[in-house]
């Protein structure tokens, strides 16, 4: 693997993140159904799903039930939360500008 590779990677994924739902699908719903998931977090279906699709986020209360259910820690989800919001919004003014 060329480092070359590795850096334009690097810089890549920090101009434009993967939606932290995207995580979440590949990484915590294995062999689960979003309902399976949902009802383990305590949470309703239509939330995570809208999550695991893209249309929702991470907030506070759903990265605690995610640290809670071993999904790694709410500081994690929190932090790809705002990396998201962040490049996002980096690229809306971009475009506006």
């Amino acid at each position: 693997m060329s480092g070359d590779w590795l850096e334009e990677t690097a810089e890549r994924l920090r101009r434009d993140p993967l939606h932290p739902g995207m995580l979440v699908r590949s990484l915590c719903l294995a062999g689960r159904s979003v309902a399976q998931a949902a009802q383990k977090l305590g949470v309703g279906r239509g939330e995570l799903e809208a999550l695991v699709e893209g249309r929702g986020s991470v907030t506070p209360d759903l990265a605690l039930r995610m640290e809670a259910a071993g999904w790694s820690t709410a500081d994690l989800w929190m932090r790809k939360q705002a990396a998201y919001d962040l490049a996002r919004e980096r690229l809306r003014q971009a475009a506006a500008a």
